[in-house]
């Protein structure tokens, strides 16, 4: 996989550059001289690079993952506010599909400020699209509106995205996030509804992407 490969040449880079001899200017007679008189120096052993993760379980996803599908980035909200968000997901053969979802804006009466686990999900490799439920873990927003009923530990959010390589322009597109009470990211994903509404361009910063993964059950 791509992000093994990443993984590898990235320790591999930070071994070499630890390791690689430093130019330094020629030593004078004086400090030759108390070199040889000072104490021996303690060797130090190069640290090893990590190996790269070879399965789901290396990478820290459940071991039937099939699919994973992680994003970062910001978009304009209806508002016109920003919205800067981080998710992973791991669809899983078995079923169960887990990750996390963090959400901030900043409004003018103050902040909302989110995280979430992942509680459900489905994904499309033909056409790059995904759905991503949540259930919210905690809630730091200090904007009276955003922290009870639907806001509150325990209630629900989703969103859907595509990846850029469906459109002939190179933006990812996302919708915002929704928000609901319990079993309303449920009801979402097994939906799988889609419609070009509310679809709106990440930041050049920001990328969704969704990665299959081969299936190494045997």
């Amino acid at each position: 996989m791509r992000i093994q490969i990443l993984l590898a040449l990235c320790s591999a880079s930070v071994a070499l550059s630890a390791c690689a001899p430093k130019n330094s200017p020629p030593e004078s007679d004086a400090g030759k001289k108390a070199a040889m008189t000072a104490q021996p120096a303690v060797a130090v052993t190069p640290a090893v690079p990590a190996p790269a993760p070879t399965t789901p379980a290396d990478a820290g996803m459940p071991e039937d993952t099939q699919a994973t599908a992680f994003g970062k980035g910001t978009f304009e909200r209806a508002d016109g506010k920003l919205a800067s968000f981080t998710f992973d997901a791991n669809y899983t053969r078995s079923g169960p599909v887990t990750g996390n979802i963090s959400y901030t804006v900043f409004l003018d009466e103050g902040k909302i400020d989110l995280s979430a686990k992942v509680i459900c999900g489905h994904y499309d490799m033909d056409t790059k699209r995904a759905w991503v439920g949540g259930e919210i873990t905690e809630n730091r927003s200090n904007h009276s509106a955003y922290q009870d009923g639907d806001y509150a530990t325990g209630g629900n959010l989703w969103f859907r995205f595509e990846e850029s390589e469906t459109h002939p322009d190179p933006a990812a597109k996302i919708a915002d996030m929704s928000f609901g009470s319990k079993d309303g990211a449920t009801a979402f994903c097994d939906a799988k509804g889609w419609s070009a509404d509310g679809l709106v361009d990440l930041s050049d910063q920001g990328a969704v992407i969704i990665f299959a993964l081969p299936d190494v059950t045997g």
